[in-house]
């Protein structure tokens, strides 16, 4: 079975007419949003595109169903999976321990380190912000990618950007 995790319909109809030659392979979709701002006739095209490969479809809001169900996809042929991971406990983060003031403004960037997330456009927002306004603001980068080497490289003198 061919997983398409991609949250692009060119990407999901590229796939499907790839395998247009391969009956047996299926393909798995995944709607994040993306099929919820396309029109009924636009819906109707791909879902003609999408038939044969599709076997399955995951969606993480009850509001990315019905775009799934206009492609033509069935109730079973869609799997509900949380965007989100619930959360036991929520412990206090300690400022002291990376040398954040209480008064600083505190911002959160967790994803992958690739260029597409947008790690270094944070921290010239963050550079911006601090520059011109003289704000304390502190930026913590939580995750792990081929740019993240680089960053620290580039912006390990600047106290205020943490990587985590």
């Amino acid at each position: 079975m061919s997983m398409n995790n991609i949250e692009h319909a060119w990407v999901d109809t590229t796939v499907a007419d790839l395998l247009d030659n391969f009956p047996e392979v299926k393909q798995v979709i995944t709607s994040h949003g993306m099929y919820d701002y396309m029109d009924d006739h636009e819906l109707k095209r791909i879902g003609k595109l999408l038939h044969k490969s599709v076997q399955m479809a995951t969606y993480v809001s009850e509001t990315n169903r019905a775009p799934l169900e206009k492609l033509g996809l069935t109730s079973s042929q869609m799997v509900h999976i949380n965007n989100a991971t619930k959360i036991d406990s929520i412990v206090p983060f300690d400022r002291q321990s990376l040398a954040i003031s209480s008064t600083s403004f505190v911002i959160c960037l967790v994803s992958r380190a690739i260029r597409e997330k947008g790690w270094r456009e944070a921290i010239d927002a963050v550079c911006l912000l601090r520059n011109r306004y003289s704000y304390e603001i502190n930026l913590l980068l939580v995750g792990d990618g081929p740019v993240k080497d680089e960053l620290i490289g580039r912006y390990k003198d600047l106290p205020f950007i943490h990587f985590l």
